[in-house]
């Protein structure tokens, strides 16, 4: 298969189905309805990585029952960023008080936000939330993995703040084959410091660590490609675990496509799992 055609595009209608879900009466109104929600997701990333909170993916659904209901699904992780802020803006300092009100916090502040703007669109559309976040999704299984994390990261690797989150993420991302998420915590990574290789060799230990675990997974891969490390000109970099079965369409195939900006220039990456 060649590399410009969209994995998840090609199996569309056959493994995979649409992330939306807009009614549109005719042709014409196929187009407000794309830029919709296109807006309605950029939205809610813009809204909660402002807080510190790593968006996964994120569907959107239109429902008529009687009035018009926008229902949003997706779900999120709460980075140490989110606590520090709330605690400079709120002056609280114990932890569990705060884990109590952030589910809460952040459906108010999202839903507030959603409401305005479909208001100022003007529709008139009810919006129901329905976002989870990923360490509730097995709690007991994510105590566990935060516990063997410091145990299996070793040496240098152990010492970087952002390991443990990515660690975690990494076993959640593959559980749920949510790739969305998993390229929303390397983008930042690659954003805000110039060793660009020193994180990629720390990203694919960390997924040689995970993929072994689980026999359910086929395969994984992940391109960057840019002037990664201030390099020249543009080169790529690539590492894959397993086998992707790229030409199979009846295979579920987990895509997401991603840009960081760094001081460099625009790298990208892309991530497959299957």
């Amino acid at each position: 298969m060649g590399t410009k055609v969209n994995p998840k595009g090609f199996r569309l209608g056959q493994a995979t189905n649409w992330d939306s879900n807009w009614r549109a009466a005719n042709k014409l109104e196929f187009s407000k309805k794309f830029h919709l929600d296109l807006q309605v997701k950029e939205l809610i990333n813009t809204t909660l990585n402002y807080r510190g909170i790593i968006v996964g993916k994120l569907f959107i659904r239109e429902i008529y029952s009687g009035s018009s209901l926008l229902v949003v699904k997706g779900t999120y992780y709460v980075t140490p960023n989110f606590f520090s802020k709330l605690k400079k803006e709120q002056g609280i300092s114990n932890i569990n008080i705060l884990n109590e009100g952030i589910h809460d916090l952040i459906q108010r502040e999202v839903q507030t936000n959603l409401e305005k703007f479909v208001f100022e669109y003007g529709l008139d559309y009810k919006v129901e939330l329905d976002l989870t976040n990923v360490l509730n999704l097995g709690y007991n299984h994510s105590l566990e993995i935060i516990r063997t994390s410091e145990q299996k990261l070793k040496g240098p690797l152990s010492k970087a703040g952002y390991v443990k989150d990515l660690y975690l993420i990494c076993h959640k991302m593959i559980l749920l084959k949510d790739t969305t998420m998993f390229g929303n915590t390397i983008v930042p990574l690659l954003e805000k410091t110039t060793g660009h290789h020193m994180i990629i060799t720390n990203i694919e230990k960390i997924c040689n660590i995970v993929f072994n675990q689980y026999k359910g997974i086929n395969g994984l891969r992940l391109d960057f490609k840019g002037r990664i490390g201030g390099s020249a000109r543009s080169r790529s970099k690539s590492f894959t675990l397993g086998s992707l079965s790229n030409q199979q369409i009846d295979s579920n195939m987990s895509y997401s496509f991603h840009e960081s900006v760094t001081r460099y220039g625009v790298c990208s990456l892309k991530i497959w799992l299957c």
